[in-house]
């Protein structure tokens, strides 16, 4: 917000209007971001009582409480509790939230979200893994003659094998590198038209990419193995 307002200068001692009442800025708090559309530093805090002046009323709808430590966070939310019942005489008439509770609750999304995507991820690699086996095979067998040929000048099982192992790692590198330029594109359109802010991290980028050439190499190894355990007579007499 500051940034917003007033550039790259010092904020603090500045004046703002809102509503036609002039404030002074005596403080600038640190960034915390957001998550989402939604960030926590696009705010502006004016005491309470300005602020039912300004908008004409004297309800406060909500109240923010921090304990002193991690470990008393119950507590507080327990005592605040009892406090707001002898209060109102009601349990309807408000609501505590904790905080740690709402992070426990977030995180058991979060964990179900990862291991439904992470389920997601593995049939995708069996599929495309099945797909570059299928692939191979019909390349080994519209190239018999070739590989007859190669064997009879020389080469031996494991160039055959090595030959076909690199064409599926190419074959299935490929495509990690396509879904990594997709990807970042995606996060560049995330950020440039709808503003929400994408972090690229090079691990996992290298994770991802190095998971599709195993792929490549584990379905890759039948279909090389079968190369290369042709007969060389036969495979000069192949059709």
């Amino acid at each position: 917000m500051a940034q917003n307002l007033f550039g790259g200068v010092n904020p603090v001692g500045k004046r703002l209007l809102i509503k036609g009442t002039e404030f002074t800025v005596v403080g600038l708090l640190e960034s915390k971001g957001g998550s989402g559309t939604m960030s926590l530093d696009d705010r502006v805090l004016i005491p309470v009582t300005s602020a039912n002046l300004i908008l004409g009323g004297r309800n406060i709808r909500t109240v923010y409480v921090q304990a002193d430590s991690p470990s008393t966070v119950n507590d507080v939310a327990t005592a605040l509790n009892e406090w707001l019942l002898k209060r109102f005489r009601n349990e309807d008439s408000f609501r505590v939230f904790n905080q740690a509770e709402m992070l426990a609750t977030v995180n058991e999304v979060t964990n179900s979200l990862t291991f439904m995507l992470g389920g997601i991820a593995g049939i995708s690699l069996i599929v495309g893994g099945i797909g570059i086996m299928n692939i191979m095979l019909v390349s080994v067998t519209e190239r018999t003659r070739e590989i007859g040929i190669r064997k009879a000048l020389g080469a031996k099982r494991r160039d055959i094998l090595n030959q076909f192992l690199i064409e599926s790692m190419v074959l299935s590198g490929s495509g990690g590198v396509l879904g990594l330029v997709l990807g970042m594109s995606f996060c560049l359109f995330l950020e440039r038209f709808l503003n929400i802010p994408t972090r690229l991290s090079f691990w996992p980028a290298a994770v991802a990419f190095g998971s599709a050439v195993m792929v490549g190499v584990f379905f890759g190894l039948y279909p090389a193995r079968r190369a290369a355990e042709l007969n060389p007579i036969d495979a000069l007499q192949y059709e």
